[in-house]
């Protein structure tokens, strides 16, 4: 009798260890889930670091075009008359207009009311 009592607790026992190891496993591999997860956001991250970057660059090329060019006469003149619409004492203004926008403008001063027509005659225009 004593053998078989033996018997059960050495399985007893290996059920033990075999469920302590399941449960080791499982949380190592939680463990290495959650890792894996990490490394693939930061994979995200980097990328959309690296495009940032990029775009970052770009407008420091830009900024430093612009820089370049307000260090010169030409260049300050040019952003003067840009942002604050200006012309030099000697200049004049040329204004261009097509034929097709030219009959547009016409008929739409052809088209009076009624209304318009009378105090226009009254007017004596």
């Amino acid at each position: 009798m004593l053998p078989k009592i033996q018997k059960i607790q050495g399985v007893f026992r290996v059920h033990w260890k075999l469920a302590i190891l399941v449960i080791l496993i499982l949380f190592a591999g939680r463990a290495v889930i959650n890792v894996y997860g990490r490394y693939q956001d930061s994979l995200a991250n980097l990328a959309s670091a690296e495009k940032e970057l990029t775009t970052m660059e770009n407008k420091k090329t830009a900024l430093e075009k612009t820089t370049e060019k307000l260090k010169t006469e030409q260049g300050i003149e040019e952003a003067i008359r840009q942002k604050y619409q200006v012309a030099k004492n000697d200049e004049r203004l040329i204004v261009i207009i097509d034929a097709q926008q030219k009959k547009s403008t016409e008929t739409t001063a052809k088209r009076t009311g009624w209304w318009q027509t009378i105090v226009e005659f009254f007017s004596g225009d």
